[in-house]
């Protein structure tokens, strides 16, 4: 069995992603002005740090159930679908609640049902509660049909590739039903980029130090320029492309033997859960509770500072949930259901 390494600079890529997400939520903060577009030109394209999430989050599930053979596969399958649980659900269901209660002032009917449906990661006609569980209900399926094909042993892979065809072709037609369109969505493609990225890594991997670090500076480069609106990809599997090789670069690198100092980055990527999560909190407090909006002061530089300054809080609070709600109650709950 392979030992698994730590897989640093996509641990740094995850960092990014959660960033980029955080900072196209609060680009209008540094649209200082009818005539300033900073906050778009520096995070307009930030939106993709999702698609980024996707790609590695079917990378990683390859990565570490690759080489696990178990005798029971139902005791495998259940206790990665318990792992997956503990892992997403108790923060989310928390910032949920903590969400409801502090911005939404109604309760009825309706209300209770889209609570109870963004909890359970049951898609409908509307954003969650918590409105970037969007993505949580794909992850969430994700995990399901992996711990579905998990049950079928040393077939596992080809059954999930199996469950793939089987979206791919249904998003040829349009739906009604909230659930048929997510899993026709052509978002899971990312996921299976990231499938197959695991499944072939091996095969892939370029065992040359040097060409891994132009392969990684050159696609950086090309992230970059992307990013800021020089490289322009509209088309839906140009996309799809582009990302997959920017993360294939980055699972290269991590296996070259040179090293780059990217704590910051590292530091992201390990509270990037709860970084995704709580990024909306305070810009809502701000402008809702104590009615601080963006551009509120008259010097740019104030409100550079400003948006700064909340960003900085907005990360020191992340980790903070981090810390003492995601990991160790993740932590409890492991112990408690036995889990390794």
């Amino acid at each position: 069995m392979e030992n698994k390494k730590l897989l640093y600079y996509v641990q740094c890529l995850r960092g990014l992603a959660s960033l980029l997400v955080c900072g196209f939520h609060t680009r209008y903060w540094i649209n200082l002005n009818d005539n300033s577009e900073l906050g778009n030109f520096l995070f307009g394209k930030g939106v993709y740090g999702v698609e980024l999430f996707f790609i590695i989050s079917g990378f990683i599930m390859i990565y570490t159930t690759k080489d696990n053979y178990l005798q029971s596969q139902y005791k495998y399958s259940i206790s990665f679908i318990k792992k997956r649980i503990i892992r997403i659900v108790p923060l989310y269901t928390i910032l949920t609640i903590v969400w409801y209660i502090i911005f939404i002032d109604s309760f009825n009917w309706n209300v209770f049902i889209k609570i109870i449906k963004s909890i359970m990661f049951i898609p409908y006609n509307e954003f969650p509660i918590l409105y970037l569980g969007w993505s949580l209900n794909y992850e969430m399926f994700f995990y399901l049909i992996f711990a579905i094909s998990l049950l079928f042993g040393h077939y596992k892979y080809k059954v999930l590739l199996i469950f793939f065809m089987i979206f791919i072709s249904l998003q040829h037609f349009k739906y009604q039903n909230s659930y048929l369109n997510m899993i026709s969505s052509f978002q899971l493609n990312y996921f299976l980029v990231g499938v197959l990225l695991g499944l072939f890594r091996k095969k892939i991997i370029i065992n040359n130090s040097q060409i891994s670090l132009t392969l990684f500076t050159v696609s950086m480069f090309i992230l970059i320029l992307f990013l800021f609106n020089y490289v322009k990809i509209n088309n839906k599997i140009s996309l799809l492309l582009f990302f997959t090789f920017i993360v294939y670069s980055v699972i290269n690198f991590d296996f070259s033997q040179i090293k780059i100092n990217l704590n910051a980055l590292y530091f992201l990527g390990n509270i990037s859960y709860s970084l995704y999560l709580f990024h909306p909190f305070i810009p809502n407090l701000l402008m809702n509770h104590f009615n601080i909006f963006p551009g509120i002061f008259n010097n740019d530089l104030f409100n550079y500072f400003f948006y700064i300054l909340m960003i900085l809080s907005i990360i020191l609070f992340s980790y903070i949930l981090f810390q003492f709600i995601e990991k160790k109650l993740s932590n409890e709950l492991k112990n408690f259901l036995k889990l390794r």
